[in-house]
């Protein structure tokens, strides 16, 4: 029995079997990446451009200015050489013998300064009445506002108004130019109201 202890004994482990040296520590070299460089993608020019939405106005080559026509006349404007004539086979009597056939206004003595009222119509005798002036208040010159009745008419002074040649004595019309003063003749007059009428009596123009 002490034998069999003696050799149990003998036959433990030695502390040193327990204990184990560490390893020596491997060395770890570590490497550094490589550099990596970016190499950029070259644009691509698109297949299909699309055109801008909004309005780009045409170039010009000088500035644009437009042309202002000139303020329309309150009266009646007889037709110019340009257009075309006046058919006057229709006509009776002959033309430039009968009757005149001004294309414009010519310049003549008459003279708004002479007229007995204004605003009021006058025949131009010195035309053959084709010609007749309104005047006003001198703001169109000293012959008023000129106007030239169509071709084989002329200005009725008893009338206020263009009429065949046949029908107007043109040499008696400075005869008749005091009926500018009758406010029922002449267009541009006030009208008076019927009980001024009454009271001013049935004479009052005759006189």
């Amino acid at each position: 029995a002490d034998v069999q202890k003696r050799q149990a004994y003998y036959q433990r482990p030695s502390p040193q079997a327990y204990y184990k040296r560490p390893s020596q520590p491997q060395q770890s070299y570590y490497q550094q990446p490589q550099p990596a460089y970016y190499q950029p993608v070259a644009p691509q020019a698109p297949a299909f451009r699309p055109q801008p939405a909004y309005y780009q106005p045409a170039q010009h080559a000088g500035v644009y200015s437009p042309q202002v026509p000139p303020p329309a006349s309150a009266y009646y404007q007889p037709q110019s050489k340009k257009e075309k004539g006046q058919d006057l086979s229709k006509v009776p009597g002959t033309a430039g013998v009968d009757y005149p056939i001004y294309h414009s206004v010519p310049d003549t003595k008459f003279s708004c300064s002479s007229v007995p009222a204004a605003p009021g119509i006058y025949a131009n005798v010195e035309t053959g009445c084709q010609a007749y002036h309104v005047c006003h208040d001198g703001r169109e010159g000293h012959q008023g506002a000129s106007f030239l009745c169509p071709n084989g008419t002329l200005f009725n002074q008893h009338e206020f108004a263009c009429d065949w040649w046949y029908n107007v004595n043109c040499a008696e019309a400075p005869q008749l130019y005091s009926l500018n003063l009758d406010p029922v003749k002449n267009p541009y007059s006030p009208k008076p109201k019927k009980e001024d009428d009454q009271a001013l009596g049935p004479n009052y123009y005759a006189a």
